[in-house]
């Protein structure tokens, strides 16, 4: 047997090992067969990046809103906390305004509880309602606040005592205090004696337990006097709370009378200041008084100079156009004597006229009958301001003035019939001075 037989054999023997070779050449086409498997593989991981780019595209948007969305939530919360805060306030401020309704349910509160003189062995006590919760109360309402905060105002500007009741309605002797000190002789002559201010505060309210802590009361029911002090600062002079046994009335009187001096002499203080005050305000009102009439003066001063600078100017200005008003009629009268024609002497053509000047002289001139009738205005013009034998050989004078109206100061009449002559009229075409006629001068004044 052959070797290349035998080795034929032996890889036919099931178990046997391959030859290298052979083994070689299978695995060599075992990768070949792999080949296409791994560029398959690229294609897979690529399609997933893709499908997971799409998926993140897809997912971003929602998710973009959603934050959005929680951004708004948290903005309109926000608001919506500043418009709570501000509701807050407003319910808050309500509620202090709502003290004079407290104090009414207080007040009738108490009076339903009290008990009446006539029902207890003490003649001395009366019914609370009688005495602070009806209109003839033996305590005037003014004395009564409606709040604390009034009572702390009034204290302060009247320089008065002002006592604090706080009542605790869920104890169960609550109204010992009330039948027993606020409504006795005792208490009522001492308010009425020393013209004290009264409120009266619920600690189950908002005002009245900021009160008590106010004033570190710790047992109710609770009295207590407070009043203004030297330092400007309110401070309480007397207290009794929980038990009847802390209460004196001679003490709270003994306490009163003592502080009263102070009051006085804070009025007095007060007084003092508020007439310092008006005198300095008449002084300061008579001072702006006599500024106020000083500075008018000195206006009308100024005014007056003024007025007098201005007439000095005006009659400077009308002095000077008066003066080139009379320099202007000059050179118009010489002008106008150098265009005026000389008397014709006798013929078809001419007017023979006698004027009758204002001066009540008469004079008889010929004029040419072709002329207008300002001819003989002119004449009476250059007559009349006695310019007519002068002689002006200057050549300039014969340029009338620029801008210059000569307006004649008087008016020639034909008395009869009286017709007034215009000055534009040619004379031929006049029947009272041609050929002949007689004219008087008016001066228009």
């Amino acid at each position: 047997m052959s070797v290349l037989g035998y080795r034929d054999t032996q890889d036919n023997v099931p178990g046997g090992f391959p030859d290298v070779s052979v083994a070689n050449q299978l695995n060599s086409q075992n990768e070949d067969s792999q080949i296409p498997s791994h560029n398959g593989l690229q294609d897979i991981t690529q399609y997933k990046i893709s499908l997971n780019k799409i998926l993140y595209m897809f997912f971003q948007i929602p998710l973009l809103l959603l934050s959005l969305l929680l951004t708004f939530t948290v903005f309109i919360i926000t608001t919506s906390n500043k418009f709570l805060k501000v509701t807050n306030f407003y319910d808050s401020s309500h509620k202090q305004i709502d003290s004079k309704s407290n104090l009414f349910e207080l007040l009738n509160t108490l009076s339903m509880e009290s008990h009446s003189a006539s029902t207890t062995e003490d003649i001395s006590r009366y019914n609370f309602g009688s005495i602070y919760n009806s209109s003839n109360s033996i305590i005037s309402g003014d004395n009564l606040q409606s709040s604390y905060t009034e009572l702390l105002d009034a204290c302060t500007k009247q320089y008065k005592f002002g006592f604090i009741y706080l009542h605790d309605k869920l104890k169960d002797d609550s109204m010992c205090f009330v039948d027993n000190i606020l409504c006795t002789d005792q208490f009522i002559n001492m308010v009425k004696k020393h013209q004290g201010l009264i409120w009266f505060g619920d600690i189950t309210k908002a005002e009245g337990l900021q009160v008590a802590n106010n004033w570190k009361v710790r047992h109710f029911p609770f009295v207590g006097v407070i009043m203004m002090k030297r330092s400007n600062k309110v401070e309480l002079i007397a207290k009794a709370e929980g038990s009847l046994i802390n209460y004196s009335p001679n003490k709270f009187e003994r306490v009163l009378k003592k502080n009263q001096e102070t009051l006085i002499q804070l009025i007095q203080q007060q007084q003092n200041i508020e007439m310092q005050r008006l005198i300095r305000e008449q002084q300061d009102s008579r001072f702006r008084s006599s500024l106020r009439r000083d500075q008018e003066r000195n206006h009308e001063l100024e005014a007056a100079r003024l007025r007098e600078q201005q007439e000095a100017e005006l009659h400077a200005q009308q002095a000077q156009e008066v003066i080139h008003q009379e320099e202007l009629l000059k050179r118009w009268l010489v002008c106008r004597l150098h265009r005026l024609h000389p008397e014709p002497s006798t013929g078809d053509n001419v007017s023979k006229v006698a004027i009758k000047l204002g001066n009540g002289e008469r004079v008889i001139r010929k004029f040419d009958a072709s002329l207008p009738i300002e001819e003989i205005y002119a004449y009476v013009e250059l007559r009349s301001k006695g310019i007519l034998s002068l002689q002006y050989n200057d050549i300039s004078d014969t340029i009338p003035p620029e801008n210059y109206i000569h307006n004649y100061g008087f008016k020639l009449i034909s008395p009869v019939p009286r017709v007034e002559l215009q000055p534009e009229t040619i004379i031929e075409e006049s029947t009272a001075v041609f050929p002949s006629g007689n004219i008087i001068v008016e001066d228009l004044d």
